[in-house]
Parts: structure tokens; sequence; C-alpha cells
């Protein structure tokens, strides 16, 4: 088994997903993400809410993640 450093960020900017895998194995995938922003040294996933404001739903250290942008 390969030993994984980095969690990687897959995200469709066309269609406003995201997936996220963790180091740990964790593998999650979210709706409606609007954007990902670099704040204090951290990613920050930001998601459409049913107001229809966008609200941080994750925060993820930058120095061990590495983000995909898809615009297909």
């Amino acid at each position: 088994m390969t030993q994984k450093y980095m969690n990687t960020i897959i995200f469709n900017t066309k269609q406003h997903t995201l997936t996220l895998e963790l180091v740990s194995g964790t593998k999650k995938s979210y709706k409606d993400v609007m954007t990902v922003k670099l704040i204090d040294g951290m990613y920050e996933i930001f998601q459409k809410q049913k107001d229809g404001l966008n609200a941080p739903i994750i925060r993820i250290p930058l120095n061990n993640t590495i983000v995909f942008y898809e615009h297909e």
C-alpha cells in the first residue's frame, strides 16, 4: 500500500462540485461549491446555502494540499 502525503481537492468550476480526498483515505464530495479561497495559509471552501449566501464549509492546510481545477 502506498503512503499518501497530500490532501487532494478537485474543484469543477462549471458544475460547482468538489471532491476532497484526505491523506487518511477519507473521500467526500460536495455540491453547490462556489469558490475555493486561500485565507491565512488555509484553503477555505465556500458552498451556496439555501438562503443563497455562500458560507465556508471546510478549512484545510495549504502546506499539504494540492488543488486541481476543472473547467468542463
